[in-house]
């Protein structure tokens, strides 16, 4: 069957796979998902779906193929099942999530879609850069609040290649560079309470850092 698929004998693998009771239980899903591929690769995707559907145990890669169908069908709230489903699975959060959006996007919930575009931005990938983009147009055109969190500023700088070289020689990760006034500051961490930037200023002043402050950052 799977050797029907790889050579492209979509026909006969559909041909093969008509009578379902020849397959042993433990194998149905997997007759299933081939069968479905197979329609899927001759142009007839809703039959497709219709059997990927009948899966029982799907995988991440069914799942994803369904989400995936139900947007171009524009049948969201099929679309966001699975999207939801595969907010779960490693490897497909950041396709996920930024679908998600795109959903919430559509339905001019643009509050509920930044929520998604976020959690998409936080995964360095295709899906994380256009969920960054979106979340950039969406403050643009105001439709969102700007962001507000807590960060704790550890020194200042005259030049902002001073700063950036901190980060760097000190092995930073979580900091960045942001300008304050007249300087640049060097900023540890983005948090959302401030307990936890407590915490973290703490961890820094014991670091050396015995000036470091939090500051409340708007953007």
């Amino acid at each position: 069957m799977i050797a029907l698929y790889k050579l492209g004998r979509y026909k006969d693998l559909i041909s093969f796979t008509e009578q379902m009771s020849k397959f042993d239980p433990e194998d149905k899903d997997s007759v299933l998902y081939y069968r479905g591929l197979a329609y899927f690769s001759l142009g007839d995707k809703d039959r497709a779906a219709q059997i990927i559907e009948s899966v029982t145990f799907k995988t991440p890669e069914m799942v994803k193929f369904l989400a995936s169908y139900y947007l171009k069908k524009k049948d969201y709230i099929k679309a966001e099942r699975y999207l939801k489903i595969l907010t779960l699975e490693k490897g497909f959060k950041d396709y996920a999530y930024y679908f998600l959006g795109v959903i919430q996007d559509l339905n001019k919930d643009y509050k509920k879609a930044l929520r998604y575009y976020k959690k998409a931005a936080a995964y360095r990938t295709d899906f994380g850069k256009l969920a960054q983009k979106r979340i950039s147009q969406l403050k643009k055109v105001g439709v969102v609040p700007p962001d507000k969190y807590y960060s704790v500023r550890i020194i200042l700088y005259s030049t902002k290649s001073k700063a950036e070289s901190l980060i760097k020689g000190r092995k930073l990760s979580d900091c960045f560079v942001r300008k304050h006034k007249k300087f640049y500051g060097v900023y540890c961490g983005k948090f959302e309470s401030k307990k936890e930037t407590v915490k973290r200023r703490e961890e820094l002043r014991k670091a050396g850092f015995k000036d470091a402050v939090i500051d409340e950052i708007t953007e």
